[in-house]
Formats: structure tokens, C-alpha cells, sequence
């Protein structure tokens, strides 16, 4: 299985282009965006391997809402009648702008960006900040 990797490049607004037309990004400029903006890292060629992502992590389905990125993990229950029934487990993830771009990355084939929520007759919630 091949490993993808996640470069900053250019400016937030660069980025941003990059990803919406789906340009191959490469080392040559190398940038890490943190709270503060952009800090240029060409030197140390920071990469980020796409496995390594949060709210990638054992997911089954990701969408977003206004505020969250949502991880599904997906599983079927039986009860002590034979029963079955699906179960989400949800982890919440506050969109900051580091998430946003993993997220825009990943997603950017979709025709829907924001992805969907997989309906399930019963749901647990855990919040990350």
C-alpha cells in the first residue's frame, strides 16, 4: 500500500489553490502552518504521512459540520433475542485551520466535501479539542 504525504506549500491562499484543483504538491517549498500563520520549513522538509491524521484513524466514514470534522466507526449489535442492530461511534473533532486542510486534502475528490453521516439506530459521542 503506497504511503501519501501531505506538503504545505505557499501561502494559506497557495494551499488552498493547490488543493482545490488538485495539483500534485512537492518538496521544493516547504511550510508549516501553525497558529500564527505560516512559518517557512523548506530546510527541514516537514511532511506529514496522510495515515497519521486524527480523525483519520479507524474510521469507517468522516464528514463536517460548521464547527466539528466527525469520525464514524461503524459497528453491528446483537441483543439475547438475535436482534441486530448498528451502532456509530462518533468522535468530534473541533475544526481548527491544521484539521480543515488534512480534511480539504483527503476529501478534495469528493463531490460533496462535506461527506454525509452514515445513519445508525444508536450513536456515543466523544468531543476532541
Amino acid at each position: 500500500m503506497a504511503t501519501h504525504h501531505r506538503l504545505y506549500e505557499g501561502t494559506q491562499q497557495q494551499i488552498d489553490l493547490f488543493l482545490a484543483v488538485g495539483v500534485e504538491i512537492t518538496k521544493s517549498l516547504c511550510y508549516q502552518v501553525t497558529g500564527k500563520g505560516v512559518k517557512n520549513m523548506s530546510k527541514y522538509a516537514v511532511v506529514k504521512p496522510v495515515c497519521d491524521i486524527d480523525f483519520l484513524q479507524n474510521a469507517d466514514n468522516v464528514y463536517r459540520t460548521p464547527d466539528y470534522i466527525v469520525k464514524q466507526k461503524i459497528s453491528l449489535c446483537t441483543n439475547n433475542r438475535g436482534d441486530v442492530h448498528s451502532v456509530s461511534d462518533d468522535t468530534y473533532y473541533f475544526r481548527t485551520s491544521e484539521r480543515d486542510i488534512d480534511y480539504e486534502f483527503v476529501f478534495q475528490s469528493r463531490n460533496n466535501i462535506d461527506g454525509k453521516r452514515i445513519k445508525t439506530r444508536t450513536y456515543l459521542r466523544t468531543y476532541i479539542d
